[in-house]
């Protein structure tokens, strides 16, 4: 495997929960980090932008239709729904609403602070006054004016700026005026006040543009309708300046009830006037009318039709009662005609009494007549009964009764006649009321035709007379009728930036951040980081030799340190590995060490290793192979004069090179200078003679291999060993490296290769001291048999010289406490 392999993608995309483990606890400060800085950018950012104020008013519309009230609420006037309010917002946008607005306000001159970051803008912020009272070059208007105190003792005062591209200097007084061929400036206020603003940076002021300053301003101006139905409009002004954005504010609401108090004028006036007009036309057409009305009278006779209407009714009515009396007597009358025209009976006579009684016309003399004549009709059935019908007495009774049945017939017949005449009399005078009622609607149509037009025209009148009063009345004294809902106050906090929405978006812009960094860091982690995750990703064929724990003690190059303490972590692994190595090959006599890159510890475990060898009371040779890169000549604190190179090219004998180190039945040979050749040297004919003869003389030789991920000088050595070794270490170690491990059986043939993870860690944290202590070291994937220690002796039981010292403080604390709840159980 070459180095550009270490480069290869790597992309975990299965959840692992040892990668997870390993991410937080090396890199759970990293969110918190990210959080910092961009706390400290919003910092930054609030501490160097300048803050935006706002100001705003919400105005509401109330329509009023002169119109309508003037004509009262029949007038027809079409406005479209809405059309008030948003012509009434575009208005207020509109050049000429703000210009005048801009005129109540003192923008002749901006006066400005600059500091080293940030300018700002001192309108009405300062007691002190600036008035250009003469500008002979309009080009000055947006130029700079930088103001200076050159004299602390004194009242004098500079003005510094460019005319032309040239640098111009005037001077004058505080309190007085500055003048030169450019302009007459006076500038009024307290030299204390100048002092201490020059003191904080520079102070200059500009004459504006009215123009180029309405145009920013109007930028930062903002009308828009809050709530159609209610008719709300909302202005709202931004600007660096709290008092301005109020000012230009109040500025705009009072420009437009001002104008709308002049408009509200003129149409009171326009409608003044109409109502005038109306006025005059209704007074011409109110007199034809009424001369309308008066003519028809006096043409027809009458006053009202209605009142005429219903005297004919009653007279019709009245005539037709006489008719139905007169022609009740008539019917009496001729009853009366016919009971005398015979021989009346008393019985019959005395009858037509009570026919007459009640009946004018036939009261008085003809019921005298009548009640004579019935007596005598009694006093001729009385002569009969006593007298015969030849009797004087009777006869002269009976002339009696002619006589009166004469007179009483000529009676008759004259009461008829006049009966008579009164019956036709009263038909005439009947058909004389019926063709004038007849005639009565028709004239009641044209009269109410021009009673009504009158009525109209005189209604009008009057209505447009009191209007013309109450609207001259309301034009003395007239106010707008819009209202304001909210006035504009004083900002006294920015809208802009908004400091804690800034942090609080920076804070979930630096946790998110950070979280995508860790899981960018769990993606692309692609270091070995224990013995299970190790196991999962090595070929199938690959034994797993054991583990070696993390040696904490800083050191400059690989040591021996397994003969300091027989009971450290350390010693009790690489026993593990020595155990596990004889059920590999316990014939053993050359174990070959390497590994893919360099730092992975390889030179660490052979020393150590054969340390633990020799201490079994094996002789062991260990030898540097690396004659590149050689490193076991630090490990015994020897020189490097001579030694494999030497002995390979034939220049040194074994005695030469041959070194006895401190520990009892433990030698070493060291790599010798660098050589030209060194794979020439390691596949040399006279390494295999090296290596019999060395077998000879010793129980097992541990040598020290270049790494085979780098050169391939050492793939024939670990062909040979007995136990070839193959290590990787622990969080430094790439994922990939074990691809070569792969290439090694496949490509190179190798039936057996045996691997050591290197730098297990105790001490990171609790999560890995759990994790480490519960992995026991096993040899193979296909043996079913293995050595462990570690699961019958957990760490903090105090087996291990190192387990204090490495254990986490929560352990060291619990073991603590436990120790003294222990003795304090046994003292009881």
């Amino acid at each position: 495997m070459s180095i550009g392999q270490e480069k290869k993608l790597i992309v975990n995309k299965e959840f692992n929960p040892i990668i997870l483990g390993q991410i937080l606890t090396r890199h759970w400060f990293l969110p918190f980090v990210i959080i910092a800085i961009c706390l400290g950018c919003a910092y930054i950012y609030l501490r160097y932008t300048k803050p935006i104020y706002q100001s705003s008013s919400v105005i509401q519309l109330v329509e009023e239709d002169k119109m309508k009230q003037a004509l009262g609420d029949k007038a027809i006037v079409n406005v479209p729904q809405g059309s008030i309010l948003n012509n009434t917002v575009e208005f207020l946008r509109s050049d000429f609403i703000f210009e005048n607005a801009m005129n109540l306000l003192d923008t002749k001159v901006g006066i400005f602070s600059e500091g080293k970051l940030l300018t700002k803008d001192l309108y009405k912020l300062t007691l002190f006054t600036i008035n250009p009272i003469k500008l002979t070059d309009s080009s000055l208007c947006g130029q700079r004016f930088d103001i200076q105190l050159p004299s602390p003792n004194s009242n004098l005062l500079e003005l510094h700026y460019l005319k032309n591209g040239v640098s111009k200097i005037a001077r004058g007084t505080l309190n007085g005026k500055i003048k030169n061929e450019d302009f007459t400036i006076e500038i009024k206020g307290s030299k204390a006040e100048f002092a201490e603003i020059l003191s904080n940076g520079k102070l200059y002021f500009v004459i504006n543009k009215k123009q180029v300053l309405k145009k920013e301003w109007m930028s930062k101006l903002t009308v828009m309708p809050v709530d159609p139905d209610a008719k709300t409009i909302q202005i709202t002004f931004d600007h660096y300046n709290p008092i301005l954005c109020r000012d230009v504010v109040q500025a705009m609401v009072a420009t437009f009830f001002k104008y709308e108090e002049k408009i509200g004028k003129q149409n009171n006036e326009k409608v003044i006037a109409y109502v005038g007009q109306q006025l005059d036309s209704l007074s011409k057409v109110l007199k034809i009318a009424r001369d309308s009305v008066t003519n028809f009278q006096r043409r027809e006779k009458i006053t009202d039709p209605k009142i005429e209407s219903e005297s004919i009714s009653d007279k019709m009515n009245d005539l037709k009662r006489k008719l139905l009396e007169h022609e009740e007597e008539l019917v009496t009358v001729y009853l009366i005609k016919g009971k005398i025209s015979q021989d009346p009976d008393k019985v019959d006579v005395y009858k037509l009494i009570p026919e007459m009684i009640g009946k004018k016309s036939f009261e008085g003399s003809l019921l005298r007549q009548i009640e004579e004549l019935n007596k005598l009709l009694e006093k001729r059935d009385e002569l009969l009964q006593d007298l015969t019908i030849d009797h004087s007495e009777y006869k002269k009774n009976l002339k009696k009764i002619e006589s009166r049945l004469a007179s009483l017939k000529k009676s008759i017949s004259v009461i008829e006649e006049r009966i008579k005449g009164d019956v036709s009399l009263i038909q005439q005078k009947t058909k004389e009321l019926e063709d004038r009622y007849f005639d009565l609607p028709e004239k009641t149509l044209n009269f109410d035709r021009l009673k009504n037009i009158e009525e109209l025209n005189n209604r009008y009148f009057t209505l447009f007379t009191e209007k013309k009063i109450e609207f001259a009345l309301s034009n003395a004294g007239f106010t707008s009728v819009n209202r304001v809902l909210s006035p504009p106050v004083l900002s006294e906090s920015p809208v802009s930036p908004n400091a804690k929405l800034i942090y609080l978006l920076s804070s979930i812009f630096g946790a998110v951040l950070g979280i995508i960094v860790l899981i960018f860091l769990y993606l692309r982690y692609n270091e070995i980081v224990g013995p299970e995750d190790l196991m999962k990703i090595l070929p199938d064929k690959a034994n797993f030799l054991g583990t070696v724990p993390l040696y904490n003690r800083r050191m400059k190059y690989s040591q021996i340190i397994v003969n300091e303490s027989s009971k450290s972590r350390i010693s009790e692994a690489l026993r593990a590995i020595r155990a596990n190595m004889s059920f590999i090959n316990k014939d053993a006599k050359v174990v070959a060490i390497s590994s893919s890159v360099s730092g992975e510890g390889k030179t660490f475990v052979a020393l150590n290793l054969a340390g633990m060898l020799s201490a079994s009371g094996k002789k062991t040779l260990v030898v540097d192979l690396d004659l590149r890169k050689p490193k076991v000549h630090h490990g015994f604190s020897a020189e490097n004069v001579r030694g494999m190179s030497n002995l390979l090219s034939k220049n040194v004998t074994y005695e030469d090179v041959i070194q006895f180190s401190h520990i009892p039945g433990l030698d070493f040979i060291t790599a010798g200078p660098i050589p030209p050749n060194p794979s020439e040297l390691v596949l040399s004919r006279e390494f295999e003679i090296f290596l019999e003869d060395m077998k000879s003389l010793y129980d097992i030789i541990i040598i020290d291999n270049p790494p085979v991920g780098i050169v391939s000088d050492g793939v024939h050595v670990l062909a040979n060993a007995d136990i070839p070794i193959y290590v990787f270490k622990s969080n430094y170690s790439k994922r990939v490296f074990t691809e070569r491990v792969d290439e090694l059986f496949n490509v190179q043939k190798l039936t057996s290769l045996n691997i050591v993870l290197n730098a297990i860690e105790t001490k990171r944290s609790l999560y890995s001291y759990v994790y480490n202590y519960a992995y026991g070291y096993g040899y193979g994937y296909g043996y079913g048999y293995g050595y462990g220690y570690g699961s019958n002796y957990g760490y903090g039981s105090g087996y291990y010289t190192d387990d204090e010292e490495n254990s986490p403080f929560v352990i060291r604390v619990f073991n603590s406490l436990k120790k003294l709840i222990w003795k304090s159980k046994k003292k009881k």
